[in-house]
């Protein structure tokens, strides 16, 4: 018999059922430590139809509809919203994968270098993009049923930090929105999810970036679009809590676009 994966707060409120689910992914990937929602989402959910020929997963993820390898409800009833939300996070992390590349465009850029605002402006276009796929998910999550253990579950998860997903947290690392808004123990929780080798290209991020986020000092236009930038990226992570909180709570009404 496999031990269970190691989830501290999550084991004191999580019913069977989930644990089995867990433990059910976390042995597919061998993975012991495994209590970060977008990391069991992103293994969870597969294209219904097999591709003919190799496909990296986030552009199958964005052209193909996707079913999950195990459910949280059961078999022949509607997806939960537990359901719902691993899938959002998973098309965010697909259609995300821009933020990646866009970071590693900023990284050891000259806040005067001409290229710098043109990136900054491309941020924010895909920030704005990966928001609107939110709350486009959000109906259909809303409109899911609900289980008390769902709401136990997301609130341990969130005690842990493992909810938040690592498209946002690059964009982080390129715009310093967490420096100023968490200590660095806090911003540790929320990376010691992720691979080793993840968690370093953050923490490269964070200081290749560096010389772009004294944008934030100065006026004039560059200085605007490094702001716009910020804010954007504060509304995608607000919808995205908004998600994570309809899906918590016994019924819920669609988020709006001012969410």
């Amino acid at each position: 018999m496999r031990a269970r994966p190691q989830a501290p707060a999550a084991r004191e409120v999580a019913d069977e059922a989930f644990l089995d689910l867990w433990a059910a992914i976390a042995h597919r990937i061998d993975h012991d430590q495994f209590v970060a929602l977008p990391t069991l989402a992103l293994h969870n959910w597969a294209p219904e139809r097999k591709p003919r020929r190799h496909i990296p997963i986030d552009q199958l993820a964005r052209t193909e509809a996707l079913v999950p390898i195990v459910r949280w409800a059961p078999e022949g009833q509607p997806l939960s919203r537990l359901d719902r939300l691993m899938l959002a996070a998973t098309r965010l992390e697909a259609h995300g994968i821009w933020l990646f590349r866009l970071a590693e465009t900023l990284a050891g850029r000259s806040p005067d270098d001409s290229s710098t605002p043109t990136a900054l402006r491309r941020l924010v276009r895909v920030q704005h993009a990966l928001r609107a796929q939110l709350l486009a998910e959000a109906a259909e999550l809303s409109a899911a049923p609900a289980t008390p253990q769902q709401r136990a579950v997301l609130g341990a998860l969130a005690g842990q930090g493992a909810l938040e997903p690592p498209v946002l947290q690059a964009a982080d690392a390129v715009l310093g929105i967490g420096a100023r808004r968490m200590r660095e123990g806090r911003r540790q929780l929320l990376r010691r999810h992720l691979p080793a080798q993840h968690r370093a290209w953050l923490s490269a991020m964070d200081r290749h970036c560096a010389p772009v986020r004294t944008l934030a000092h100065r006026g004039g236009p560059d200085a605007a679009v490094y702001r716009e930038a910020q804010e954007s990226l504060i509304a995608l992570r607000r919808t995205y809590t908004a998600l994570v909180q309809a899906a918590a709570r016994p019924t819920a009404a669609p988020l709006t676009k001012a969410a």
